[in-house]
């Protein structure tokens, strides 16, 4: 009779208990772990566990790994590592990030579509998957960018894609335009590749004023449009001072200047020096009589007001 072939070196796995089925079980295991690797282990202690298969010894990849403690919650790990849709995910994720990352203007769908994919990684745990602790660990090891790129994606994420199949936004205006109200978006999405990153906080600005005066958010919408094509921003005009309020601002100044010149002649410095010498002479002569002329101006204005 043949003898049996030697188990492959470290992967002789124990069954705590016995049977022809649990030694298929064991033999299956064997071939699993050495082709596919810890995932491949994780999911075969899944599927035989609860038929009492056991195996004492640490699988091959994953001795080493840093211990979860409870805080982090054991379940939360579990679900990321053996659910497929996660691990499809963080691939995807990967390949999505160095298209990106080697060609940064591909596109601010692009930028989007990064930043709902990490949004998903972090909110589902799934960086579990790959043995980190932490999102941000998992971005440090995995992206080809940092964690202020990272950010700057998971920002952008909540733009409307269908308006952004074709855009060349760069991925500044991106975040210029989320930060602004979300009634917004589409209009500053579609029409704001042209302008100039000041152009659009303008527009923005403008569609927000033109709202609040007219409350009518399509005409608002129509406006924004005008102004990222070179119209000119909706602003209200400054209201002019009143009569009373403007002539008691005036004499109010003028006490204060009054008081000021009073004590610049009782400064020491002065005493004993010629007048011209001082460097600031000039420039208080020539304000001073603008100031005089402004105030004969307007005074004159109430002596014959035609």
């Amino acid at each position: 009779m043949r003898a049996a072939a030697p188990a492959p070196e470290g992967a002789i796995c124990r069954a705590r208990s016995g049977g022809g089925g649990a030694a298929k079980a064991r033999g299956l295991f064997f071939v699993v772990q050495e082709v596919l690797g810890d995932v491949a282990d994780l999911v075969v202690l899944l599927v035989f566990a609860p038929h009492g298969v056991g195996c004492r010894a640490a699988p091959r990849a994953a001795q080493g790994r840093r211990t979860m403690s409870a805080s982090t919650g054991s379940a939360r790990r579990g679900a990321a590592v053996y659910d497929p849709q996660i691990i499809a995910l963080l691939g995807e994720t990967k390949v999505e990030a160095q298209a990106l990352a080697e060609n940064e203007r591909k596109g601010a769908l692009g930028a989007v579509r990064m930043g709902v994919r990490l949004r998903s990684v972090k909110k589902q745990g799934a960086y579990t998957a790959d043995e980190c602790d932490t999102f941000e660990e998992w971005i440090f090891k995995f992206m080809p960018f940092g964690k202020t790129q990272a950010a700057l994606y998971q920002r952008v994420a909540p733009l409307p894609q269908v308006d952004l199949e074709h855009s060349r936004l760069s991925q500044c205006k991106l975040d210029i335009i989320v930060h602004a109200p979300a009634w917004q978006w589409q209009e500053l999405c579609l029409h704001g590749d042209e302008a100039t990153t000041a152009r659009l906080r303008s527009a923005i600005r403008a569609g927000k004023e033109h709202l609040r005066v007219h409350q009518d958010q399509a005409a608002a919408l129509r406006h924004i449009t005008a102004v990222l094509q070179g119209a000119t921003p909706f602003k209200v005009r400054a209201r002019k001072a009143p009569l009373q309020e403007a002539a008691q601002e005036l004499l109010g100044l003028l006490k204060q200047v009054k008081r000021a010149a009073r004590k610049l002649g009782e400064a020491q410095e002065l005493h004993g020096v010629p007048g011209m010498a001082q460097p600031f002479l000039p420039g208080l002569i020539k304000e001073a009589g603008a100031a005089d002329g402004e105030v004969q101006a307007a005074l004159r204005r109430f002596r014959s007001p035609n």
